[in-house]
């Protein structure tokens, strides 16, 4: 039987470099769902998604991961042991999105919560399912009481998702980003609910 740090529970979210430098251990994990696993995330997995299907819409092009040499993707792997990622692969062995979870004002008992897939696999129901089996675990393997997120308005399948889930709104903030892509559209005139241009800034608004 594997023997897990206490420290891990309920202070789960914390710097990893103790559990060895390919990936760190979890309990019950990993878990296999009818179409996912859902398991560490591990480097490898660094490099995989920078070969993702890319999204058309510009508002996304934040999940479009650029490709990065080694050297650069063993600093990034390094860098986001500050938070929990979770990687979901299809049945096929095929790593096709991840779950983030990113500590709330160093509250051990709350959680920011992320999800990404590759653009070529949205749409096909891995969200729900991805959420069915991750929601349980992080309450009752790490003791989270509260999950809060993120999402902008303008991506209205994430909204869609998330509230058949329970999640609600609380409060509403705009915030800056950088995407040319999107400043492009915005400066020639396309208007889009949610995204403005203030200040010569792209500004998108978040829920």
């Amino acid at each position: 039987m594997t023997h897990f740090p206490v420290s891990l529970l309920p202070h789960w979210i914390q710097r990893m470099c103790n559990f060895g430098p390919e990936c760190y251990p979890l309990p019950g994990l990993p878990i296999v769902g009818r179409n996912l696993k859902m398991r560490v995330f591990t480097r490898s997995d660094e490099d995989k998604r920078q070969h993702w299907a890319k999204f058309e819409e510009s508002y996304l092009a934040k999940y479009n991961f650029a490709p990065r040499n080694e050297f650069e993707n063993d600093r990034l792997f390094e860098r986001l042991r500050d938070r929990l990622r979770i990687a979901l692969d299809n049945l096929s062995g095929e790593m096709i999105g991840y779950i983030c979870l990113q500590s709330v004002n160093g509250d051990p008992e709350a959680a920011e919560l992320g999800i990404c897939f590759s653009a070529d696999q949205v749409s096909n129901g891995y969200g729900s399912e991805a959420l069915r089996l991750f929601l349980p675990w992080a309450v009752n393997t790490l003791a989270l009481n509260r999950i809060v997120l993120d999402v902008d308005v303008v991506n209205r399948r994430a909204l869609r998702l998330y509230q058949r889930f329970g999640f609600r709104m609380v409060g509403e903030t705009w915030r800056t980003e950088k995407n040319s892509a999107l400043m492009e559209r915005i400066r020639h005139g396309i208007t889009i609910p949610g995204i403005r241009c203030r200040r010569n800034r792209l500004e998108l608004l978040s829920w």
